[in-house]
């Protein structure tokens, strides 16, 4: 089945957290994430997930670590599995306690099945 490429999420300059990528039509789930060519700071990126759309939730692994992933501009980050079947993701620049703003808008491009 050939991949479906979405350019969002989105992180607007003056920010850390994304618009929100919907899952909820996809037969795999994401896939891939293409990174921004620029990116402020050596913030990790770490996601929000939500069932419904409306409330959002920070993700941790099963051992209660945080989910996070490096961002390397111009770069593809293959998901780990944990982000694979969920219905609505946000990014976020930095982490739930220490976010780290953009300074410009950066843009995700998701591949998803």
């Amino acid at each position: 089945m050939p991949l479906t490429i979405v350019t969002q999420p989105t992180i607007v300059a003056g920010d850390s957290l994304s618009s929100v990528l919907n899952l909820s039509a996809s037969n795999v789930g994401l896939l891939r994430v293409t990174c921004p060519a620029a990116w402020t700071g050596n913030a990790w990126l770490t996601f929000q997930i939500s069932n419904d759309n409306t409330t959002f939730y920070d993700v941790y692994d099963y051992t209660g670590a945080l989910l996070i992933s490096r961002v390397v501009p111009n770069a593809i980050i293959v998901v780990r599995q944990e982000l694979w079947r969920m219905a609505y993701v946000k990014f976020r620049s930095g982490s739930p306690a220490a976010p780290v703003v953009q300074v410009q808008q950066r843009i995700f491009t998701c591949a998803m099945e």
